[in-house]
């Protein structure tokens, strides 16, 4: 066997055992929990900007707003640094998304091993709602609304300017009155998404502790 076939053989076995892992809910769980500590980071950016402006007698809002037009030419790159953070929420959500969307698989494909996401099937879809639908967890209005953004923003809004298709890009009402922009994070979110990954998490090691037993 020459040179170039042991590394196809062992590229093919190496692809082959990925490509299985769609079918063990451990891999999809470990990717959600990558995933949130990415989007975790980038949180924390975001504050650390957002507390650095208010400590200069800025107003976040106002000046992400201006930043555009009004700072883009001044020298100053500490503000700069600071005003282009408060900018990347929308990538922490599409990441917070993500994650969320692995972990509920995860939890599907624990209850049903013939749960497989990348097929044409039913269950292969990113709207979050119906994820949690299946995995019967039942969830207030709050909640909803959250999962509700967080599936436009895996759909486009958290991935492109606006979201392709038009019907995508509209105002929905939030529960606590007013609307918001499909796919846009909201004040309050990150201690949703924590209570969300706190009932995921609860499902999830009664889980492990299923396997240990059988197993055992």
């Amino acid at each position: 066997m020459t040179t170039s076939s042991k590394v196809n053989n062992t590229s093919d076995s190496y692809l082959n055992m990925l490509y299985e892992n769609r079918k063990k809910p451990k891999a999809w769980m470990w990717t959600g929990k990558h995933l949130r500590l990415s989007a975790d980071a980038i949180y924390a950016r975001y504050l650390e900007s957002k507390d650095w402006l208010e400590q200069h007698s800025m107003s976040s809002q106002k000046y992400a707003f201006e930043f555009s037009q009004d700072f883009a030419d001044k020298n100053d790159n500490e503000m700069m640094k600071h005003l282009e953070n408060l900018h990347i929420l929308q990538p922490y959500f599409f990441l917070e998304a993500c994650a969320l969307e692995n972990a509920i698989k995860a939890i599907l494909i624990s209850k049903n091993p013939d749960f497989v996401p990348d097929t044409k099937n039913k269950f292969a879809t990113h709207n979050l709602n119906e994820l949690f639908k299946k995995a019967e967890i039942s969830l207030g209005k709050f909640q909803q609304n959250l999962l509700d953004r967080l599936s436009d923003s895996i759909y486009g809004a958290g991935r492109y300017p606006y979201p392709l298709k038009r019907e995508c890009f509209q105002y929905k009402p939030v529960p606590d009155g007013g609307v918001l922009l499909a796919g846009y994070y909201k004040e309050g979110d990150h201690e949703l998404i924590d209570a969300l990954w706190a009932i995921l998490v609860t499902k999830w090691y009664r889980y492990l502790e299923q396997t240990k037993n059988r197993d055992a």
